[in-house]
């Protein structure tokens, strides 16, 4: 992780946010007794001990892709390898290395030892934001992702497997015939229809029906939990928390104007984190067979625009969701992305047949949002110079020891508009 300032002491550290003595399993155990710890427990993740330290983690998101898995699998063959986090990383540190790495936890560890002291959760971080005043005072209108993706009710389970990225984040929402939003599908009801734990010490008994072809409307999670659009990103924080949601709609009038997810919250950290030698990265729904070159290259195209944006505002996180359109015509493709800058977030999407080129665009289209931002913050200045150097004035001279430091036209705040004005 990028090195940076010392963060203030205000913020939470792992080790005051974490769950102590979580739950564990070994990496001999079978994936059908994880997956009934995890359905009983209500958790997403389980870290993974062999002899007594941490091996790795079994993470729903993680199995999502692999469905023909069966429940007889050690968890050493399904386990991912989790972030580590020293017990003394504070709250936006521990946000920015869960949202870089793209996990839903991570796990704080005795540097000395590497003895597993507890599991940080994003619902643990969540939990605690209404108690930050910097970050509860957002809106949700300024932090929410457009709702570009839904599912109708009708579909069979096997559609949701191209969603499995943004599953990973929030839930999508369900709608009917009408586009009336009537539920919504998490991770967690997709891991609950793909794997069933063994009982009684049986085996996986023959079935009619492939969960996969089960329609969406018998998973879906409903009502879909909704938040108004005036509402706090504190509000949405405490809902999540109450309800142990990873995302929830915004709406006016009941239509869905878009949603808020975990990974939104704590991207407002990052953003009021001190500032880091590097921006981080997120690319996902690229499949597995991607060319290598072409990631690279998509990587060079967003470095470019994030040093031209950098020029009018400090990027900290860059997410990007790329999403394939088979029905639009072969090879059509829509890049999203969303950055967090030092002032404020911006979105921007762009569907074309070439990759690179709707990255390029996306990113200049980004750095028009990020300049025309400042370029109306200047124009507010000029519009009231004399306001502003009065305010500045007023600021050095109650200070008498300064009175006479100033130059004849700054004791006299009705010359100096014009200069004023100049001040940006």
């Amino acid at each position: 992780m990028p090195s940076g300032p010392i963060m203030p002491k205000e913020w939470p550290l792992a080790s005051e946010l974490m769950t102590s003595d979580p739950i564990t399993a070994d990496v001999s155990d079978t994936l059908s007794k994880a997956l009934g710890t995890m359905r009983s427990k209500r958790i997403h993740e389980i870290p993974v001990l062999r002899q007594g330290k941490l091996a790795g983690m079994v993470t729903y998101d993680a199995l999502g892709r692999r469905h023909t898995l069966t429940i007889s699998t050690k968890l050493e063959h399904v386990m991912v390898l989790p972030p580590t986090l020293p017990p003394d990383m504070p709250f936006p540190a521990i946000a920015e290395k869960l949202l870089a790495s793209g996990r839903r936890a991570g796990c704080v560890v005795d540097p000395r030892n590497g003895k597993l002291l507890g599991i940080v959760s994003r619902t643990d971080l969540v939990r605690v934001i209404p108690t930050l005043p910097r970050l509860a005072e957002h809106g949700v209108i300024e932090i929410m992702s457009p709702a570009n993706i839904s599912i109708r009710d009708d579909e069979p389970c096997r559609t949701l497997t191209a969603h499995l990225r943004e599953l990973e984040e929030h839930p999508l929402p369900v709608v009917d015939g009408g586009r009336t939003l009537v539920g919504s599908v998490s991770l967690t009801d997709v891991g609950n229809a793909f794997f069933r734990p063994m009982e009684g010490g049986k085996r996986d008994p023959g079935v009619e029906t492939y969960p996969l072809d089960a329609l969406v409307r018998s998973i879906m999670t409903r009502p879909a939990l909704t938040i108004a659009r005036g509402a706090t990103a504190g509000d949405a924080a405490k809902l999540m928390a109450r309800n142990r949601a990873s995302g929830l709609f915004v709406t006016d009038g009941g239509v869905p104007l878009g949603l808020v997810s975990q990974g939104d919250l704590l991207g407002l950290a990052v953003r009021h984190a001190p500032s880091t030698d590097g921006v981080y990265i997120q690319i996902s729904g690229l499949s597995a067979g991607t060319d290598p070159m072409l990631v690279t290259d998509l990587d060079g195209v967003l470095g470019k625009g994030l040093k031209r944006i950098a020029k009018a505002d400090e990027p900290r996180m860059l997410s990007v969701h790329v999403t394939t359109h088979p029905t639009r015509g072969m090879g059509s493709m829509t890049i999203e992305v969303r950055l967090h800058g030092q002032s404020r977030i911006y979105n921007a999407s762009r569907t074309d047949y070439n990759l690179l080129k709707a990255a390029a665009d996306v990113m200049s289209e980004l750095e028009r949002q990020v300049r025309g931002i400042k370029e109306g913050a200047r124009d507010q200045v000029r519009a009231h110079p004399r306001r502003m150097v009065a305010s500045e004035n007023a600021e050095l001279l109650s200070e008498p020891d300064l009175e006479q430091k100033l130059p004849d036209s700054m004791r006299n705040p009705s010359t100096s508009s014009r200069s004023g004005g100049r001040r940006t």
